[in-house]
């Protein structure tokens, strides 16, 4: 191990104090670590001497400056990268403006800032899920401020009402339709944004609103990954009667009826096979749980149905 260097990587190096600054009531806790002899700022100062000896570069990742900047004293010998050009320029050139579109390009791109994560293999593919329930709800604020920037709001009380159906009197139509409409509008209006990922992603955004229940993307059933479980949230709402499952089909708007029967057909089956199944029973309490497909072809909803209904 003689004359070795040391690569050293340090991410996510403000994780700990974001969140001390989150409460003002801590910044004495705050000013304590990075200051004088705290314990980060100690870190920093050993890496530093470290360098003069057997660590031959320093890499740091994190989101915020704040806490880069109260250690620069102890620190001096880093450089920010964060708005160099070249730094910029590589990823300018690794996702193109011009190439964003494409579906590789995109998922590299999210992945590149942490929206996704691997979540392992389907059908010889890689699968990328959301990697937490936070970068969840800041995807579904983003979609849903788009959508009020684009005067595309509807009266919350007429929405409250849709909702109340679905939760109490097991009609989940109206809602869905509000949905399917709210998709139509938006797609009309960015004329890219359309495809499954936006039809898929768009629904769940509008369903995470909805007060009743808590949306849960390709929940695991044992017979396969459901596309929307609408877990019902009774622990609030005691008296709610009605839980929801959705199989949800996207095609391409150049698709035929024969390829709209034979999507339902797979819808139909699909949903019935993760509805029978324990993990989804264990979570619905005391409601009735609705088997419901959904087929888009494009941006039009073109079936919305319930098995045995």
């Amino acid at each position: 191990m003689t004359n070795q260097k040391i690569y050293l990587f340090i991410d996510e190096y403000d994780h700990f104090t974001n969140h001390i600054l989150s409460d003002a009531a801590r910044l004495d806790e705050y000013l304590r670590e990075t200051h004088g002899t705290g314990y980060l700022r100690t870190f920093f100062d050993t890496i530093k001497s470290g360098t003069y000896s057997s660590i031959e570069r320093v890499f740091v990742t994190g989101v915020s400056p704040v806490t880069l900047d109260d250690l620069t004293s102890g620190f001096n010998i880093g450089t920010n990268n964060s708005l160099s050009y070249g730094f910029n320029e590589m990823v300018k050139e690794e996702f193109p403006a011009e190439n964003i579109a494409s579906n590789d390009n995109f998922i590299s791109l999210l992945y590149y800032f942490g929206l996704v994560t691997i979540g392992g293999a389907c059908q010889g593919d890689t699968r990328f899920v959301i990697s937490n329930e936070v970068v969840r709800e800041q995807i579904f604020t983003y979609l849903l401020e788009a959508y009020k920037e684009n005067d595309l709001s509807l009266d919350s009380y007429d929405i409250r009402k849709k909702e109340q159906l679905m939760a109490y009197c097991g009609d989940f139509k109206p809602f869905f339709q509000y949905i399917a409409d709210s998709i139509y509008t938006y797609a009309s209006q960015r004329e890219r944004q359309k495809g499954e990922a936006f039809v898929h992603g768009y629904t769940l955004a509008l369903a995470s609103q909805c007060r009743f229940y808590r949306p849960i993307s390709e929940l695991d059933t044992q017979g396969g990954y459901a596309d929307i479980f609408l877990h019902p949230l009774t622990e609030i709402f005691t008296d709610m009667e009605h839980a929801y499952i959705i199989e949800l089909k996207y095609l391409k708007s150049q698709a035929t009826e024969a390829e709209v029967q034979a999507a339902t057909a797979q819808a139909q089956a699909q949903v019935c096979r993760y509805a029978d199944t324990v993990n989804v029973q264990a979570h619905i309490a005391h409601t009735q749980l609705h088997k419901v497909y959904v087929v888009y072809r494009g941006v039009e909803m073109v079936a919305c149905e319930e098995i045995g209904s």
